[in-house]
């Protein structure tokens, strides 16, 4: 089993060459906030960056 860390890590490689952008919506959170124009790895960037803050509640299942 991996720990958190090992998730981010592996996902920001997994995503690194996709270029396509989309858009990344946190429901549940605080205020509920649509994040524009960002590409997989972008946007798997902003929810750890929400995580770390605990502004948004993200569950990893592994």
């Amino acid at each position: 089993m991996g720990t958190l860390e090992d998730f981010w890590e592996l996902g920001d490689k997994a995503y690194e060459s996709i270029d396509v952008k989309g858009y990344l919506k946190v429901p549940f959170s605080k205020n509920s906030k649509i994040y524009n124009d960002l590409t997989p790895q972008e946007a798997l960037r902003k929810i750890r960056e929400l995580q770390e803050a605990q502004k948004a509640s993200v569950k990893v299942n592994y």
